[in-house]
């Protein structure tokens, strides 16, 4: 028989039309999910279509904040003598024509008062009343932080991605915005004992967050790229190790 159903022929093909509709139902359905937007909303999902584009691909790397060495002050004495008083200490913030220190020459026996040549603060600070000090002494270090040197540590097989003029951007502190400069020096000779290059970028640091001697991650942004389809990294998710786009 034409069926095996028990059914007659016209119901059972009319079955089997429900069964096949049935059926190409369920492949259109196979592997796709949806959402209402009270749900897209709830789970803060975006959709985006992914087209062509550019984009800027960064390079990571380690930095050093150094201070701006071109705004360092070494205090030493015009003439050699003894130190009578000592009027600041190490990192107190000075002004400039403050008083620093009180010296006795020995040419004259005079006393005469060393002053800030310029305002920042006490770095580095060596000096005691009493002490002897001749005009090649550095008594105290002033720096201006108000701006800071960031070095980076570019390794060789990546010099030929760095250029000067380069956007440098790196964490402060937490939950503070990411700090943007600019690369300003690229070192012409290489660190022998990390063969590494030096890149350098001075950054504003007005309010004194940014601390001489802290390690940094920085990115550096490299020469834009022209791409036939660009989507957002925080659209890739990852199964295990591999990455997969919705």
């Amino acid at each position: 028989p034409a069926y095996a159903s028990g059914l007659p022929e016209e119901d059972s093909r009319h079955e089997g039309e429900e069964h096949e509709g049935e059926h190409k139902e369920g492949e259109h359905e196979e592997g796709t999910i949806h959402l209402s937007e009270d749900q897209l909303a709830t789970a803060k999902l975006g959709i985006r279509r992914a087209e062509a584009g550019t984009i800027t691909p960064s390079l990571n790397v380690f930095g050093l904040i150094r201070p701006n060495q071109e705004k360092l002050v070494h205090i030493v004495p015009r003439f050699s003598g003894v130190v009578l008083d000592v009027k600041k200490r190490l990192g107190e913030r000075v002004e400039k024509g403050d008083a620093l220190a009180v010296m006795e020459s020995d040419e004259s026996l005079r006393a005469y008062t060393l002053r800030a040549p310029s305002s920042g603060q006490i770095v580095q600070w060596n000096v005691a009343p009493g002490q002897y000090a001749g005009t090649s002494d550095t008594l105290m270090v002033i720096a201006d932080l108000s701006s800071v040197w960031l070095d980076l540590q570019v390794h060789t097989h990546d010099a030929d991605l760095i250029r000067e003029g380069q956007t440098v951007t790196f964490e402060g502190r937490m939950n503070e915005r990411p700090v943007t400069s600019k690369i300003s020096y690229l070192s012409p000779i290489a660190a022998q004992d990390t063969q590494s290059l030096l890149a350098r970028a001075v950054v504003p640091n007005a309010e004194g967050r940014l601390k001489p001697g802290l390690y940094v991650t920085a990115k550096v942004a490299l020469q834009p790229v022209e791409a036939s389809v660009v989507i957002a990294r925080s659209a890739i998710q990852y199964e295990g190790a591999d990455p997969i786009i919705y």
